[in-house]
């Protein structure tokens, strides 16, 4: 089986004297590739600082960790910082999620970082594995930066939130949303809806706009009343947010 990191030796120390804490006193660890690893311990056993440097976030005081072909000693700084980005994944205690950003700019913003364009495909799979579509936007977060492309409409030219976009019927704002949670998860949620038009063979962005809608206005209002009360059981917290 292929040895896909491994580390020899590792030491690292804090403190002297009678403050002197050993965080790791000479760990050897190889993974294999395909395994699921977990490192297990009591509170200040030393998973943190090792888990650190076994993703190249912090340097051993002795030992070796190669991670592939890579040496992590040999790396500069800079170089470091590379290879976290394009090598390894990091999933925080914390999150450590950018506030201002929504869900799919927390997911794309180191892929934009190293200057690639994200596979909408792949990340949108990514997104629904994560059960993550429904929250593209949540009720505390529901920034949307306008792309600067002109709309005859004044107040469509700024950014937006859910609020101002439902007051304006900002379309451009409701298409992203579209775009952003994918066909499928359209196709989800508008069969859960009882929402007249399903036909998804053209452009998925239009499909709430009102020329294209295939319901009448009686079912539209008592579509805008079940919402309203909450017949469809979403969450609470999501409704409310409308309605606000």
């Amino acid at each position: 089986m292929e040895i896909i990191l491994k580390a020899i030796g590792l030491k690292k120390y804090y403190g002297k004297g009678e403050t002197l804490v050993k965080a790791l006193d000479g760990v050897d660890l190889e993974i294999e590739r395909g395994k699921f690893t977990a490192v297990i311990g009591t509170s200040g056993s030393g998973k943190s600082t090792l888990l650190n440097m076994l993703g190249g976030l912090d340097t051993p005081g002795e030992g070796s960790i190669r991670v592939g072909e890579t040496e992590l000693a040999r790396l500069n700084s800079e170089q470091a910082t590379i290879f976290r980005r394009k090598q390894i994944g990091f999933i925080f205690q914390n999150y450590n999620l950018i506030p201002v950003l929504s869900v799919w700019e927390n997911i794309i913003f180191p892929i934009a970082l190293d200057g690639r364009k994200p596979d909408r495909n792949f990340i949108m799979e990514v997104v629904k594995l994560l059960g993550l579509e429904k929250k593209i936007i949540t009720p505390d977060s529901t920034f949307m930066a306008w792309d600067g492309r002109p709309h005859a409409i004044g107040q469509w030219n700024k950014d937006q939130t859910l609020a101002s976009a439902m007051q304006d019927s900002v379309n451009w704002c409701f298409q992203e949303l579209d775009k952003r949670a994918g066909t499928e998860a359209m196709k989800e949620f508008y069969a859960g809806l009882g929402y007249g038009n399903q036909d998804f063979s053209n452009d998925s962005s239009s499909l709430w706009l009102g020329s294209s809608l295939k319901i009448s206005a009686i079912e539209q209002v008592e579509l805008l009343r079940k919402l309203y009360h909450n017949e469809y059981h979403f969450s609470s917290e999501n409704i409310q947010a409308v309605q606000n």
